[in-house]
């Protein structure tokens, strides 16, 4: 077998790593921390940087936050819950408009709206840190269960 395609049937099968770690759940708690970590960052002027994107540096803000915030449940392991958070506020977002609790802004559709959020790359960069959780959202959650509440994204009255 070709050396190459052996590495690459190796790489495909998930590198070796037989116990990885499972993914923290997301809390209010997380949400509160991560819109904190957001307002350190913007008091340092890098909120939405991009600079965060290169060289580790978003993955150093957080290390650096976390030593003058030690407390705080911020990390490099949140990364990727956070990102998919994003994207189920999102979703969330897009149902409350689509039940009649809120309504596009201008020019705004289903395609193009919150485009701008992170993927899902692990990567604490500048879109990962243009956005934290709206306090509506944030209010949807009893027990750290979702529930069905007319607090939307934007409300149509």
């Amino acid at each position: 077998m070709n050396p190459l395609i052996a590495e690459a049937a190796l790489s495909s099968q998930g590198g070796g790593d037989d116990n990885p770690k499972p993914e923290p759940a997301i809390s209010n708690t997380h949400r509160q921390d991560w819109n904190s970590y957001i307002g350190w960052l913007d008091k340092k002027g890098l909120k939405g940087s991009p600079s965060l994107d290169h060289n580790d540096l978003g993955g150093q803000m957080i290390d650096q936050y976390r030593k003058e915030n030690p407390n705080t449940s911020v990390s490099r392991d949140m990364v990727i819950p956070i990102q998919k958070e994003f994207g189920k506020y999102r979703d969330y977002a897009l149902s409350q408009i689509q039940n009649g609790k809120g309504t596009f802004a201008p020019g705004t559709n289903k395609d193009n709206f919150l485009r701008s959020l992170s993927i899902v790359d692990n990567i604490p960069g500048q879109r990962t840190t243009s956005y934290s959780f709206p306090k509506a959202y944030m209010d949807t959650f009893e027990n750290g269960q979702h529930t069905v509440t007319d607090q939307g994204y934007a409300t149509t009255q």
